[in-house]
């Protein structure tokens, strides 16, 4: 939540029972889903689940809800940023899943115990949401849904925004649609599309990279993913994850770039993370 600069909270209340390495997709969508944007969110929860995401939405009815039971029915983490205080299970009808939630992951809130959720702050933990995940994805959206909020908040951090098509009549995919045609969402053809942004594509084991027989070597400084990561990279050394948000590339580009910068000696990768030969 650091690189939400000023905006950034000054202390998160949380309870917290299992701790939630690794990185993290933000699910977010509808509170009136429909069959298809459940069994979507269900599809992509699975796949993040299945690559050690810890899955992290807002806790409210519709995509949301549908998110954290998949992660709990899994076994994942997951994390809710609730809208009042910690104490404070809204809505009513998702006080045992927030339970649940609690013990197999975490519920956050910036708000002290006791305050109730209002509408203001429904909108302000969205940057949390937002800031937490590695890459966000909006399953389902109307025109003025808050997911839409959401996905604003991650594309200003530089994470990967991705949105889930729909139907062209209905209403809860227009958000949707709208974030893809004006250039702000990646459209999800798969569901580990937005898992791939995370965690990076599948590779075959035994390398992090394979290399075609047919396929041409490009100079790495002449390439500009790779003089991307090598500006992002300090005299600290860098995992990929902090490397992708100060790129403001995908885990998955990040990744490639690396490998190639390393096939032509211009990183290293030592215990603390990749940094310069």
């Amino acid at each position: 939540v650091d690189d939400l600069g000023p905006h950034a909270p000054v202390v998160l209340w949380t309870r917290c029972g299992r701790a939630a390495p690794g990185p993290a997709l933000a699910v977010v969508g509808s509170r009136a889903n429909t069959v298809a944007g459940a069994e979507a969110t269900a599809e992509i929860t699975s796949a993040a689940a299945d690559a050690g995401c810890t899955i992290v939405s807002g806790g409210a009815y519709g995509i949301d809800a549908t998110a954290h039971r998949v992660a709990v029915a899994a076994g994942t983490p997951t994390t809710a940023v609730l809208a009042g205080g910690i104490d404070q299970l809204y809505p009513a009808g998702n006080v045992e899943l927030l339970r649940n939630v609690a013990r197999q992951g975490a519920l956050l809130a910036e708000s002290p115990p006791g305050t109730r959720p209002t509408r203001w702050r429904f909108l302000a933990r969205n940057r949390l949401i937002a800031a937490l995940g590695s890459a966000t994805v909006v399953v389902e959206a109307g025109a003025r849904s808050g997911a839409l909020n959401t996905a604003h908040h991650a594309a200003q951090l530089g994470r990967p925004v991705f949105a889930v098509p729909g139907a062209f009549s209905s209403p809860a995919s227009v958000g949707c649609h709208r974030l893809v045609v004006e250039g702000r969402a990646q459209l999800v053809v798969r569901p580990r599309d937005p898992v791939d942004a995370v965690v990076g594509p599948r590779r075959p084991r035994g390398g992090r990279h394979v290399l075609h027989a047919d396929e041409p070597l490009a100079p790495g400084r002449e390439d500009p993913e790779v003089l991307r990561v090598l500006d992002a990279l300090g005299r600290r050394a860098l995992g990929e994850q902090e490397l992708a948000v100060r790129s403001g590339m995908s885990f998955a580009e990040v990744a490639d770039a690396l490998a190639l910068a390393e096939l032509q000696g211009l990183v290293v990768h030592g215990v603390g993370g990749w940094t310069r030969s």
